[in-house]
């Protein structure tokens, strides 16, 4: 089993299928500490600040992070984003089964795509009407775009 699909186009970036349905999560990030906001600012209680002119800030936090199920996720590199792609994605999710056999009822509820890809995206998720035709992918999955895929 595979939750990657590799196509031939070079010049496609990567996008993402994701199903945020389930109670556990292809991610899981845990918070041990909220991050907390310090700044050093006050030329009373700062060298730094009384004698550099220099003003620090940081945050101090605490997680961890991990994988969940990979099965929730699936990621495509060299494959165009269309309706053909991301129906053969969905459903390659949907079948998945667990080493006895079951089905893991895997619902893809969510695109992740680089903002190369929003264009395209929002055409195949928010368009009813395409070329004529009823849009059956509109309103199915919720589009995050990424900056960080960029």
């Amino acid at each position: 089993m595979s939750n990657l699909t590799t196509g031939t186009d070079n010049d496609a970036p990567n996008w993402y299928v994701i199903d945020t349905t389930n109670v556990v999560m292809p991610l899981i990030y845990q918070e041990r500490t909220r991050p907390e906001f310090e700044e050093k600012f006050d030329p009373s209680k700062s060298d730094k600040v009384f004698l550099e002119d220099l003003y620090l800030y940081g945050v101090r936090a605490r997680g961890n992070a991990g994988f969940g199920l990979w099965q929730l996720a699936h990621m495509t590199e060299k494959t165009k984003l269309n309706k053909e792609a991301l129906a053969k994605v969905v459903a390659t999710m949907k079948t998945i089964k667990t080493d006895g056999g079951k089905t893991l009822a895997i619902r893809p509820s969510l695109l992740v795509v680089p903002p190369a890809l929003e264009e395209t995206a929002r055409e195949l998720l928010e368009q009813t009407i395409q070329n004529g035709t009823t849009n059956i992918w509109a309103g199915r999955l919720s589009l995050h775009v990424e900056p960080l895929l960029a």
